[in-house]
């Protein structure tokens, strides 16, 4: 299994003055759980931006979930920087998720873990999807925003259960603990 990890968290920069736009900014990485090794294919990612936020997933609407970019991992790379530009009147506050494409016609925001009478645990491709801390930019546009330094990933399995686990971010890859 391997993990998007944000090495540097998602950030907004106001550029523009008051008719501008915001410079979206984050530096990832697809590693194993220790970091060990880097995801060794390439890999189509999709970044979505997802507000307003709600406890419950199944409360959420598709049109909730706005497309920002398509990134391409390629083998043999060892961090990714992602940039995007965004209007002042997206919906705030946001989390960005980064989720790879699993190649379904609609996306799918959860990972889904199939576990069978085995204890075989199947997913493909291998990567858990990152969902960054709410981004809350305030009225002030001259002000730089950035998510709080942690990285939740949503699971849910062929049981009835959601599991939302939470961990740090950062540079070293020996923060990324659950």
């Amino acid at each position: 299994m391997y993990y998007i990890r944000f090495l540097k968290v998602p950030k907004l920069t106001p550029v523009g003055g008051p008719n501008g736009c915001f410079h979206f900014y984050t530096v990832i990485a697809i590693t194993t759980d220790l970091g060990e090794s880097f995801y060794f294919n390439d890999i189509k990612l999709f970044i979505f931006l997802n507000g307003p936020l709600s406890s419950n997933v199944h409360e959420r609407e598709a049109s909730q979930y706005r497309r920002l970019e398509t990134v391409f991992w390629r083998r043999g790379m060892r961090s990714l920087a992602i940039t995007a530009k965004l209007s002042y009147d997206c919906c705030w506050p946001a989390r960005v998720v980064i989720t790879p494409d699993r190649g379904l016609a609609v996306t799918e925001f959860l990972d889904k873990l199939m576990l069978s009478h085995t204890s075989k645990i199947s997913m493909d491709p291998a990567v858990f999807s990152a969902w960054s801390a709410p981004l809350a930019p305030t009225k002030e546009r001259h002000v730089v925003c950035q998510a709080s330094k942690l990285c939740m990933r949503r699971i849910v399995s062929n049981h009835p259960i959601e599991l939302n686990i939470w961990e740090e971010t950062g540079e070293s890859i020996a923060r990324h603990i659950w």
